[in-house]
């Protein structure tokens, strides 16, 4: 039998954070008083991964880089940026395509519950889950990715743009199906073993259907 339970990550998978994540960078560089570089640099260097990305405050101290991200994590999830954030296009057919094939849930690792929560409305999408956990580990709430998956019962899938979800995938034993337009780039992600690699919807649907729960596959 085919896996039940879709578990789809959020942002940079479902909905498109560069605006929000620039905008938080170029606040963080303004408190700082620090010369932002280009967004092409700066897009480039966040999906290189964690590493690459420290060259964008190479130039400060640790003083001053413990407070540039901290005032970049503050505004990383403030709502005048978290309305800057846009569904990729076709994330409400691909949502109900996938419904009617898969139980499917969103996993995300934001900080704020509420402010996911009020998001997922603002756009539209939050009917479309049986089920949304945040893993900021609060409140009884799983640390990450990882724990949520080991805790979940029956065969799983699990898409998502970055490592956390292939951890999850790899903990619950169970495919991981890798976006290559969010937070981290192609090759990172042919690294971290996906079933596929997809950068549109359309490939995505083709990689996940022969895995359909037959009893919901009709169409």
């Amino acid at each position: 039998m085919g896996a039940t339970a879709l578990w789809l990550d959020l942002d940079g998978t479902l909905i498109d954070t560069w605006r929000r994540h620039w905008r938080a960078y170029l606040n963080a560089c303004a408190a700082l008083k620090m010369a932002p570089g280009s967004f092409a640099r700066f897009k480039t260097l966040k999906r290189r991964g964690p590493r690459a990305a420290d060259a964008l405050i190479a130039g400060l101290n640790l003083r001053q880089k413990d407070r540039f991200r901290s005032v970049q994590k503050a505004w990383i999830e403030h709502p005048s940026l978290l309305a800057l954030d846009r569904p990729f296009p076709g994330t409400q057919e691909f949502l109900r395509w996938a419904g009617l094939r898969f139980e499917v849930h969103l996993a995300t690792s934001r900080t704020s519950e509420a402010k996911a929560l009020h998001q997922l409305d603002s756009l539209g999408l939050r009917g479309h889950f049986r089920r949304v956990v945040v893993t900021n580990g609060a409140s009884g709430r799983p640390r990450d990715k990882a724990t949520l998956a080991r805790s979940q019962k029956g065969a799983t899938l699990w898409v998502g743009d970055t490592e956390a979800e292939a951890f999850a995938a790899r903990a619950a034993k169970a495919p991981f199906f890798a976006c290559s337009r969010g937070i981290r780039e192609r090759a990172i992600l042919l690294g971290l073993g996906p079933a596929a690699v997809f950068s549109n919807y359309a490939a995505l649907r083709r990689a996940l259907a022969p895995l359909a729960t037959p009893k919901t596959s009709g169409r």
